[in-house]
């Protein structure tokens, strides 16, 4: 999902939060038992406070400020998500608007995950999670942004092994062949 399609996504949120206070999505989880992935249905409520609550069968799964939610949008695609993965941005030089984004799962940080924003845009090398990202797929994929956009090369990265990569052009379009993953990858 682009940056794009994500703040146009949570655009919808904030009307459907405006007119319902409720939003009902479904995400993935492991099943231990059938021992393959299910779909679950959350509810995600805005509250009066302005604070996001992700809630299944009246458990409270996370609680985030609506403020973190606009600073950060995460698109959260399965529970582990939803209850292990923090971005966090921090300010590194002020007077060039800098911003190292930095990732974070179940309290620790994700080693050379995340990269840095410039006036608001990301820019230069990333090193980014799949997004079904979990325990069971942690895969990331690295490559470069000039100004918003992904260019050259951007390899998928398991253990240390490149099992995907593809190529951008300028203006941040797939080009040649590419070898991806298969939906739902896992170990």
């Amino acid at each position: 999902m682009t940056d794009f399609q994500l703040c146009k996504k949570l655009f919808c949120f904030e009307q459907k939060w405006q007119e319902h206070g409720t939003i009902n999505i479904e995400v993935e989880m492991w099943d231990q038992i059938k021992t393959q992935i299910t779909k679950m249905k959350i509810q995600i409520i805005k509250t009066q406070d302005n604070e996001i609550i992700y809630v299944n069968d009246g458990i409270i799964l996370r609680v985030q400020s609506l403020q973190d939610v606009l600073n950060n949008p995460q698109n959260f695609t399965n529970l582990e998500q939803i209850q292990k993965l923090q971005w966090k941005k921090e300010n590194e030089i002020n007077m060039m608007k800098i911003v190292k984004s930095m990732a974070f799962w179940n309290g620790k940080v994700l080693k050379d995950v995340g990269g840095y924003f410039l006036d608001g845009q990301k820019q230069g090398f990333w090193r980014e999670i799949i997004d079904n990202y979990w325990s069971q797929a942690e895969v990331y994929v690295i490559g470069e942004y000039n100004k918003n956009k992904k260019v050259g090369v951007w390899k998928y990265i398991f253990h240390n092994n490149i099992i995907g990569l593809g190529q951008y052009n300028y203006q941040g379009q797939r080009i040649a062949k590419w070898i991806q993953l298969r939906d739902r990858f896992s170990n």
